[in-house]
């Protein structure tokens, strides 16, 4: 598929009493060049914040078609959701294939080293870039001829059935793999929930020009070892990966587990309770 047009969609906000729909979910496709149905992969980011934001994203979800691939990127407000957002929620992950939720309080404490002040928007200002960062990896994982491949096949099947997923992200090097590299990537989670409910996984590593296909393989087979539950198919177990002579030793792992259990979510575990 050709390299998407440089474009941005603005959609206006309606009046706080508006409850009408503020756009048709088709209207998104024309502010580009290319039209919705043509695309592979579709990523709907969003912030959490009124109910009304994530039905709209369900509405756009909706309107693809069932052989795309449909992220949807939530930013969850630090005090969790109120009820009518959880219902908005629950809305927005049926309609997409796979739920990124990136929890604000949870990246407060991964990504506090980042973080002059810790103000309300230094922390959005994180998440945003760290949004756009992990959807450029799915973009290219899924998109673009890789050093490793993958099976596109089964990755497009798990990702369009992947339900609400949690995402682990680290930095590393040649000198302490596979280890160091996979706690830093626990340990800059941008979500909790129960990772031994996970039916699958999707794991992108980025790698300087000097790896081997040993070492990218250690990094595999410990990823394995660490989020990998106990009867989760092959199929539904991909990593790939893409070397860059800008990294040299340095190496970066985007890990993806799917259909994990919704209701072990820290911001969901109050509502379900209920």
């Amino acid at each position: 598929m050709d390299d998407l047009p440089d474009t941005q969609i603005r959609v206006s906000k309606a009046a706080p009493d508006d409850r009408s729909s503020r756009i048709e979910s088709h209207d998104f496709g024309q502010a580009l060049d290319i039209p919705f149905d043509q695309l592979d992969i579709v990523a709907v980011v969003l912030r959490l914040d009124e109910p009304e934001l994530a039905y709209l994203a369900a509405s756009v979800c909706r309107s693809l078609e069932d052989d795309q691939t449909v992220f949807a990127v939530p930013a969850i407000p630090e005090n969790g959701l109120s009820e009518a957002s959880t219902v908005a929620f629950t809305a927005l992950v049926d309609a997409a294939g796979t739920t990124v939720p990136y929890d604000l309080g949870r990246i407060r404490d991964s990504f506090a080293d980042a973080f002059s002040d810790e103000s309300q928007q230094e922390v959005l200002d994180t998440t945003g870039s760290v949004m756009i960062d992990w959807v450029e990896d799915v973009f290219e994982a899924l998109r673009d001829p890789l050093t490793v491949p993958l099976n596109c096949a089964d990755a497009h099947a798990l990702l369009q059935d992947g339900g609400v997923s949690l995402l682990y992200r680290g930095w590393g090097c040649r000198d302490n793999l596979p280890d160091v590299l996979l706690q830093d990537a626990a340990a800059h989670r941008v979500c909790d929930g129960n990772r031994s409910s996970a039916d699958g996984g999707f794991g992108f590593l980025r790698f300087g020009e000097p790896f081997t296909l040993r070492e990218f393989e250690a990094v595999e087979q410990h990823a394995e070892s660490v989020f990998r539950p106990e009867g989760v198919d092959s199929e539904q177990w991909l990593m790939s990966g893409q070397s860059s002579l800008a990294l040299g030793d340095n190496c970066w792992l985007a890990f993806l587990l799917t259909g994990i259990d919704a209701k072990s979510l820290p911001f969901l575990q109050d509502r379900c309770a209920k």
